[in-house]
């Protein structure tokens, strides 16, 4: 039974099951959906319990509605549907393997492998672009006879794609939120975190420069063709759904013409899309909405965060440590007195601990067992807490000096 997962149940195979078949396979589908999704699920029963603590005058339907967040829901998930979309048509690998046909140098392929996914990911969040990226990159190395630099390599990536949040409004999926909460432009949320960005990347083009100059044996990618009319829908599409965030529009609200217009476009071009759209995702961040609004409710909590927000820096990147970024960020930010520190703070957190962001856990889970597994970890965490280190540094000197 530990393979019926991967199994296309249909009706006949059910009937030819035992009951205790039948017990074993429901079960099996019950322990994979909980093992995927236990951070969404852990955050979904916080959500729940928290609300029997909230003051009863403030258990409001208007309390609620403000807690979810409507915009930043709707956003990714048009945001996810159409890169779903592009998914669909192979429009990430096939312009990917156009460009690693002509790959000849270690040193090189490193570079397109780690700044290639960060470009995208500044379009479509880090989350995004990892999850398109990362299997594509082992494949890669393991075509290229490099599978003991793989480590390296994905490591590198997953820093690179994970500051598109610091230079980003959309690199990652709490800024689309932040600027709805805070009440800021893109443009002023670039303008506080360039310098952590500036930082980051700096350090993430050394370290592959510093790659010894080893020649691989040129890449045979394949060839692909991209169907044009489904391309051009669909990063029409998209730049849709990046304008929707910037929301210019106030009445109505733009995201509430925009979304629709996108979700019943794709529903006509491609049903399929929504099959692949990480729904555990949107029930995530609405758990982590409720959940950061609730706590902002219980008064003791609420008058604890105005006391030590004094050094929001600090309260920030530490908070995100244990609690996951997204939901340090929702419980802190109405209590924010320095947009620009928060900012800048908010952008740092996303490194550290497993817990920061479920990217984190994403790729430790996807990465393969192949015999680099044991060194990618033990070196996946020592390098997020290193960057962590050096991001705080930077970040401090720019707020306290």
């Amino acid at each position: 039974m530990k393979n019926a997962i991967d199994l296309h149940m249909t009706k006949e195979m059910w009937i030819e099951m035992s009951a205790q078949e039948r017990g074993q396979y429901v079960g099996y589908l019950i322990w994979h959906f909980v093992k995927k999704n236990y951070l969404m699920l852990i955050f979904l029963v916080a959500a729940i319990v928290s609300c029997f603590f909230v003051p009863q005058e403030q258990q409001t339907v208007d309390h609620y509605i403000k807690a979810f967040n409507p915009k930043t829901i709707v956003c990714l998930f048009v945001l996810m549907l159409t890169i779903c979309a592009l998914t669909n048509i192979k429009f990430f690998k096939t312009i990917s393997a156009a460009i690693l046909r002509k790959v000849h140098s270690l040193r090189v392929l490193e570079l397109i492998l780690v700044f290639l996914p960060a470009f995208v990911a500044l379009f479509t969040t880090h989350d995004v672009a990892l999850i398109t990226f990362i299997p594509f990159t082992i494949v890669m190395m393991d075509m290229a006879g490099m599978r003991k630099r793989l480590p390296k390599v994905i490591i590198l990536e997953v820093l690179a794609c994970t500051l598109a949040g610091t230079i980003s409004p959309i690199g990652t999926l709490q800024n689309v939120y932040l600027l709805e909460e805070l009440h800021i432009s893109g443009l002023a949320f670039i303008k506080s975190s360039w310098p952590i960005a500036l930082a980051g990347y700096g350090a993430i083009l050394i370290a592959c420069l510093i790659e010894k100059k080893v020649e691989i044996v040129p890449v045979d990618t394949g060839k692909r063709i991209l169907p044009k009319g489904k391309t051009i829908l669909y990063i029409a599409l998209f730049i849709l759904s990046v304008i929707a965030i910037f929301d210019f529009v106030k009445i109505p609200r733009l995201y509430w013409i925009i979304g629709p217009i996108v979700a019943i476009t794709i529903l006509i071009a491609d049903r399929k899309a929504y099959a692949k759209v990480k729904y555990p995702v949107l029930v995530l961040f609405i758990s982590m909405f409720v959940l950061g609004a609730n706590l902002q409710s219980i008064s003791a909590i609420s008058n604890f965060l105005e006391k030590i927000m004094s050094w929001e820096f600090f309260v920030v990147i530490g908070t995100s440590q244990v609690l996951n970024n997204t939901t340090a960020i929702v419980l802190l930010a109405p209590f924010t007195s320095n947009i620009p520190t928060f900012l800048i703070a908010s952008a740092i957190s996303k490194f550290g601990t497993p817990l920061t962001t479920t990217a984190n856990q994403m790729v430790i889970s996807i990465y393969p067992d192949n015999g680099t597994r044991k060194t990618f970890i033990i070196w996946y965490l020592v390098s997020e807490i290193a960057f962590l280190a050096w991001l705080m540094g930077v970040g401090a000197l720019i707020v306290y000096l």
